[in-house]
């Protein structure tokens, strides 16, 4: 066995590199299945078993982060990846969350398709092989729409609902489920900068970095052990100010962005200077249009480097 102890990108959880020292770097590897789990115990076992049986004609290997969990998962992912080569297995010394454990994964990964799932066998492992194959048809995300979700309707479904719904109306794109399963091209997965609650905006953001996207209908099968790490209000609250960070990341160029606020402002003073208001109502516009302005100008020195790897080295052919 070969133990590798690395820093993650945040240097605030080490992350546990666990694998088979004679399977590193040989066999070039199609299909890479990418899945973070926390507190799965009763899960882990049964569904590594499921992806190996669906995947047993396929070059693939399973990557799962175990994200800090407090129960056995962590021991029995390290017994089943002594006794499997084609299951590699990482681990954080404390819960980052599931984002960073995805982002984990995925640089980890080798297959020239990336297929990402949750650990609590909701998703069944057999549909993979669907969404491999039509993105074998030249698409560079294909995203799972759960069919007939087996979720609580308020607690899980009604904020999917509302999220999907205003992701499509800011960013454009249209679908109607991201938080299932989802098939990537590996070179695009292994370049998606993750920040922390993107993971249930992997297809807007591929989307918006103009990759050719489409939506299948997947099967969903309801919890049948551990409990759900998600809330109502507090979920909802996260996905808006996400979905606003990623609209101002791809979507706008931060100098229109804020140059157009800054010349409200600016046109707000000037028009205070002509009536008998008070001078810090005029001073307080004009030094926030400035601000603005700046600000505007700092985005476009700091994000001119990203836009132009995003949109010509992410998606060569």
């Amino acid at each position: 066995m070969q133990k590798v102890f690395e820093f993650n990108r945040n240097k605030q959880s080490v992350v546990s590199y666990f694998s088979p020292e004679e399977q590193l770097f040989v066999d070039p590897i199609d299909i890479s299945v990418v899945i973070p789990v926390y507190n799965e115990e009763q899960a882990v076992r049964i569904l590594i078993e499921r992806i190996c049986k669906v995947l047993q004609r396929d070059v693939f290997e399973i990557v799962i982060v175990n994200d800090g969990s407090t129960d056995n998962t962590g021991q029995i992912l390290q017994e089943i990846s002594n006794n499997n080569t084609r299951v590699r297995y990482l681990a954080f010394t404390c819960n980052m969350g599931q984002s960073e454990a995805l982002f984990c994964g995925f640089q980890h990964s080798r297959g020239h398709y990336v297929v990402m799932m949750d650990g609590d066998l909701q998703n069944p492992p057999e549909d993979i092989i669907a969404l491999v194959d039509i993105a074998r048809q030249g698409y560079d995300l294909v995203s799972g729409e759960r069919n007939k979700r087996q979720d609580s309707f308020f607690i899980r479904k009604l904020p999917s609902i509302i999220a999907n719904w205003f992701i499509s109306k800011v960013m454009g794109c249209h679908f109607k489920d991201m938080g299932g399963m989802n098939c990537l091209r590996g070179d695009i997965a292994r370049k998606i900068a993750m920040k922390k609650g993107y993971h249930r905006l992997i297809p807007a953001i591929v989307h918006c970095m103009g990759g050719k996207t489409t939506e299948v209908s997947v099967s969903h099968a309801p919890r049948t052990t551990g409990v759900s790490k998600y809330g109502f209000f507090g979920r909802s609250l996260e996905v808006i100010l996400d979905v606003l960070v990623l609209w101002i990341t791809y979507r706008i160029r931060p100098l229109y962005f804020f140059g157009k606020s800054s010349l409200l402002f600016f046109a707000f003073g000037i028009f205070a200077m002509l009536w008998p208001l008070t001078s810090k109502i005029v001073i307080c516009s004009l030094v926030m249009a400035i601000v603005l302005f700046l600000v505007g100008i700092i985005g476009e020195f700091v994000g001119g480097s990203k836009s132009c790897r995003v949109f010509y080295d992410s998606f060569e052919k």
